[in-house]
């Protein structure tokens, strides 16, 4: 059902569209229709990654609580509410600002170049993309911008905080990726890290952050050269929806599914490659008087300065070359 123009739900969700297009510094691809308590499908969110103008979802319990909202911000006279009540009123109404950012905020990127009607990866990791893009430090920002700074206010809850989680697995899936990146870099992912790179991949068309993800994973060490560039995509892909699919196990530590994901499209420290060499034994040195694969068999070593050609027993040959 598509939430009236003119309603509750459809003048809040507005009014975080109109927070989140400055913040991000980009346009916002919003149709103007905001879709009330649907839950699409796989393939319908295909659709909406390929649409140029998507539409908004509003699910059943976040239009609960934006009501609810409203409807006490209208009462003539004050609601008795214990603190406990406030703060998960609190913040159920910033996981309701939450989910609307990271979907308006997707809605700044641009379009895949390429239609695929089986584009999944890429939906569930534009998903998480949103997600992790909208910090507690954005989401303040956007909190402050929208309607929602004036349906609760900091002094109506005891611990006012803006943290969001955002939409499991997807979101710690893409955490993973990201900091599976700064350990292809020699460090440890820091806030900074989530925020810019999340940043950066949204403003990128959504089939083309997976050579992102590649290049800055393997902006170090380089990225494995024994496969080609499209299957390293593909399997990147794959592997991110495997993990995605699975529930991502291991979320939030090196050996995470996507974390591994990403692991396995970028080459080993050059350390790590020297060391497999000299343990390879077809580059071990030739040992004087030996033949490489003759399993140790000896020959007689020439000695230097006898150049002279020798005549076997059996040849009839002079040492010169005459008989």
């Amino acid at each position: 059902m598509a939430a009236d123009l003119g309603s509750d739900e459809h003048s809040w969700a507005w009014s975080v569209v109109d927070a989140v297009g400055p913040i991000a510094d980009r346009d916002v691809r919003w149709n103007g229709t905001v879709a009330v308590g649907i839950t699409p499908g796989r393939d319908t969110a295909v659709s909406r990654l390929h649409s140029p103008q998507p539409y908004l979802i509003l699910p059943e319990h976040h239009a609960d609580t934006i009501g609810e909202a409203y409807a006490r911000q209208a009462a003539t006279a004050p609601r008795d509410e214990s603190p406990t009540a406030a703060q998960d009123r609190w913040s159920a109404l910033v996981d309701a600002t939450g989910s609307m950012t990271s979907q308006v905020v997707r809605m700044t990127g641009p379009l895949p170049d390429l239609t695929d009607p089986q584009a999944y990866p890429e939906v569930a990791f534009d998903d998480g993309l949103g997600d992790v893009w909208t910090t507690p430090k954005r989401l303040a920002a956007v909190w402050q911008e929208s309607d929602s700074a004036q349906l609760m206010l900091h002094d109506d809850v005891p611990s006012p905080s803006f943290a969001y989680a955002g939409t499991e697995p997807n979101a710690s899936a893409v955490r993973d990726v990201i900091a599976e990146i700064a350990r292809q870099q020699g460090r440890e992912a820091t806030p900074a890290d989530y925020s810019v790179i999340s940043d950066e991949l949204i403003q990128l068309p959504p089939d083309r952050r997976w050579d992102a993800v590649i290049d800055s994973a393997g902006a170090v060490n380089g990225v494995r050269s024994d496969v080609s560039r499209y299957q390293l995509v593909e399997t990147l892909r794959r592997d991110f929806l495997t993990a995605v699919e699975q529930g991502n196990p291991g979320s939030g530590t090196p050996d995470s599914a996507a974390a591994r994901a990403v692991r396995a499209v970028a080459a080993e420290p050059l350390d790590a490659r020297l060391s497999a060499m000299t343990r390879d034994p077809a580059l071990a040195p030739v040992t004087p008087g030996r033949t490489p694969g003759s399993d140790g068999a000896s020959v007689r070593p020439q000695r230097p300065g006898d150049s002279a050609v020798r005549r076997s027993p059996r040849s009839g040959h002079a040492r010169d070359g005459r008989r």
